[in-house]
């Protein structure tokens, strides 16, 4: 079990002569990426699971060649400040979301299709979603990074449709950090995040016009 807490990752393995679990101290990342289910720890904002990720090196290249993210990069664009959180603000925290869509199979291919989804958002009130791929860094690296009974099972091989929803949710450390850096490296660095919505907005003028 692989715990986000607010000095780091840490790896704990279930001990049978002492019968609880123990932290593993000599780490073995190969071994937890993929195996170990992930609990977050209050107060871990998106700003602390970046530090980490770009702290732990085998970590940090694993996950960047998956996800085709300059971490270290990210990571750079923290140390020119973090904006800090406003009551004001409408997204009050960011999460990892998990949706599964049942799809009925064709007369070519009978077979039903199982498509998995992760999504890294950000919350507001009334469960709102915002995405947040666009949103330079620094303003949403304060935001708390929590995990919730947020999955989903959407059967579209029935009808009616039926969608499951708020159903528990544990990843592993490679699917979480797999759903935030490749969102949030989505468009690129600061720079070309902004060139991204400069062209969207002159875009929507022009068809306003």
């Amino acid at each position: 079990m692989i715990h986000i807490t607010k000095s780091g990752f840490k790896c704990f393995e279930w001990d049978s002569t002492l019968r609880r679990n123990v932290e593993e101290t000599n780490m073995r990342w190969a071994a937890h990426l993929r195996d170990c289910v992930v609990l977050v720890e209050e107060g871990v904002t998106l700003e602390d699971v970046i530090t980490f990720t770009a702290a732990e090196g085998y970590i940090r290249l694993f996950v960047g060649m998956y996800t085709g993210c300059d971490i270290l990069g990210l990571y750079g664009e923290l140390k020119n400040g973090v904006k800090p959180l406003d009551l004001e603000d409408k997204i009050k925290y960011c999460t990892v979301s998990w949706a599964a869509e049942i799809w009925p199979g064709s007369s070519v291919e009978p077979t039903k299709e199982l498509q998995v989804v992760y999504d890294f958002h950000g919350c507001g009130e009334g469960n709102q979603q915002w995405a947040l791929d666009l949103t330079p860094l620094a303003e949403i690296a304060a935001l708390p990074f929590r995990l919730e009974a947020n999955a989903s099972v959407q059967r579209l091989d029935e009808e009616p449709y039926e969608t499951i929803r708020g159903l528990a949710y544990t990843p592993s450390l490679l699917e979480l950090l797999d759903a935030i850096f490749w969102d949030i490296s989505f468009h690129g660095d600061e720079a070309e995040k902004m060139a991204r919505r400069e062209m969207i907005v002159k875009q929507v003028r022009e068809i306003k016009d």
